[in-house]
This record gives C-alpha cells, structure tokens and sequence, in this order.
C-alpha cells in the first residue's frame, strides 16, 4: 500500500486565487463579508504555505486541480456529513447520491 502526502493549494496570482474563490468560497455557507467569515480563507492569505499554521484544508487532489475540503455548497443540507475527496466509494453500485451534490450548471450535461 502507498501512502500520498496531502499536497497544499495556495494559488500563484491574483487570477488563480480569484477563480478558486469563485468555485469555492463565493458559493460556501461559511462565506461572509465580516468579521466572521472563513478562518480559513483568513489564514490562506495571511500565512504562507510552509508554515504550520498554514490551513490544511486548501489541497491539490489527485488530478492537480485545487479543492477546499471544508467546502459546503451554500445550498447543501448542513447536516449531512461531507465527503472526502480523496476516499473512494466502498459500494459504489449500491451508493444513494451524496446529499450534498453540486448542483447542475445551466447548460451541462451530467450523468445520473
């Protein structure tokens, strides 16, 4: 069994860090535009990547594109338990859909 290090996502630019907003944190219940919002967009911004404070949250999946783990859609149940990008399904046959799927972008096709 190999074990892979989690790999850390901090965006490079400006224009990469706005289009991982974009797709996380802008649609995130924890988004907010005060004094309590996300501690770990915070912390992101202020800390640098090497340091162990750095959020463990912000990380490059397997296929290299970036994800927050504590990313929950801002129309999801809050209750349902989040998934783990990086686990697999066990029983993928017999799996219900997540409760907390994206939702569909207008004019996307996605296969049930």
């Amino acid at each position: 069994m190999t074990v892979e290090r989690i790999r850390l996502f901090r965006p490079s630019n400006a224009t990469e860090g706005e289009a991982f907003m974009e797709a996380h944190c802008y649609i995130c219940q924890k988004w907010r535009l005060d004094e309590f919002s996300c501690a770990i967009l915070d912390d992101a911004i202020c800390i640098d990547i090497t340091d162990v404070d750095y959020p463990p949250e912000w990380i490059l999946q397997d296929n290299n594109q970036p994800t927050c783990i504590a990313f929950l859609h801002k129309d999801a149940d809050p209750e349902a338990p989040p998934r783990c990008p990086q686990t697999e399904d066990m029983f993928a046959a017999s799996v219900a859909p997540h409760p907390n799927p994206l939702p569909k972008e207008e004019g996307t096709k996605v296969a049930e």
